[in-house]
């Protein structure tokens, strides 16, 4: 007999995949984004595990070496859910990352675009699967069988003055007994870009351009320490300096900046003026192979000008001739390279 852990379990109602409360919470263009940032997230990490390393020493304090092993598990379970005309109903449910790192410690990140009360129930639901899909069995135990739920974190891209640094939902069983289960939250706009330049957290570089959106206020932005175009190109030059540090890897780098610009073009495709400022700085949404690499020409002839020591107004003459830009062209480019 199966012992019951005294938490009510509520149908979650989903809508286009999304839980409705979700849904509610977002408003119409965010929510025609969701499934858009949910992939962009979890691909980058498929791409590159290793750039969740930071993120687990930043929520978790535990370190582990550059070449550790990094295994991806399952985030499918199927649950027994409801019992409807004598029926059982199983429903499946869907975990965002899941990962096993050194061959014994285990991860889950789920991400969300705003704070949701509902999902420090939905946390705990998928960490049990995963401990009991994971557990180890009778005969591989020294002791008394235990279950061990997996490290936890939930990365929300938003968050308000009330959302808590931790989720907490109290267990009660049976016997009068209670645990209380905590899910430790990173807020991703918390971060300064110092802040995350430091920690080396760059998987959260394409997510930090949410605090320059709001589609109720949009004057918020006039309120924000730096305008966005600079914020951009603190943003780029971050990636950059990653790379150049190696802290990150080449193909890191482009997939991060890939990732950055299409968060960009997602959040502001509707606003035309900011749109244009967005197209300044990272380039239109669209390029040809051509276009990319008349850019990093660009960006290489500068920076060997530069290191040469020659002069700033020179750099930029140069540049025009060999490229046939305006000035206007050329300044932009001399804003973002000549540094």
């Amino acid at each position: 007999m199966k012992k019951q852990t005294g938490i009510k379990q509520e149908r979650i109602i989903y809508q286009d995949g999304i839980p409705k409360q979700v849904v509610e919470m977002l408003d119409e263009e965010i929510y025609q984004q969701y499934h858009i940032w949910d992939e962009m997230i979890k691909r980058l990490i498929q791409l590159h595990p290793k750039l969740i390393l930071p993120i687990i020493e930043e929520k978790f304090g535990k370190t582990y070496e550059e070449n550790v092993k990094i295994e991806f598990l399952t985030t499918v379970y199927s649950l027994e859910s409801v019992i409807e005309n004598g029926k059982k109903i199983f429903r499946a449910v869907y975990a965002d990352i899941v990962l096993k790192i050194d061959q014994k410690d285990i991860y889950h990140l789920e991400c969300q675009i705003s704070p949701n009360k509902e999902m420090k129930v939905r946390m705990y639901e998928y960490d049990n699967q995963i401990a009991i899909l994971h557990r180890k069995r009778l005969w591989e135990q020294e002791e008394d069988e235990n279950l061990i739920l997996p490290y936890s974190v939930i990365i929300y891209l938003t968050h308000t003055n009330n959302t808590p640094d931790e989720e907490k939902l109290r267990v009660k069983l049976p016997s009068g007994e209670a645990w209380e289960y905590v899910i430790p939250v990173l807020k991703v706009q918390e971060y300064s870009l110092e802040q995350i330049q430091t920690k080396k957290l760059y998987f959260l570089i394409p997510l930090v351009t949410f605090r320059y959106y709001s589609k109720k206020n949009k004057g918020v932005r006039k309120n924000m320490p730096v305008p966005l175009t600079q914020f951009l190109e603190q943003c780029i030059m971050i990636i950059k300096e990653g790379v150049k540090k190696k802290h990150l890897t080449e193909q890191m780098g482009t997939d991060i900046m890939d990732s950055f610009g299409k968060g960009c073009y997602y959040l502001f495709w509707k606003e035309g003026e900011t749109l244009e400022e967005v197209q300044r700085v990272i380039g239109p949404p669209f390029r040809l192979e051509r276009e990319i690499w008349e850019e990093e020409a660009m960006e290489k002839l500068i920076r060997s000008l530069k290191d040469c020591d020659v002069t700033r107004e020179n750099v930029k003459k140069q540049l025009m001739k060999e490229y046939e830009l305006t000035e206007v062209e050329a300044e932009t480019k001399m804003k973002l390279y000549f540094k």
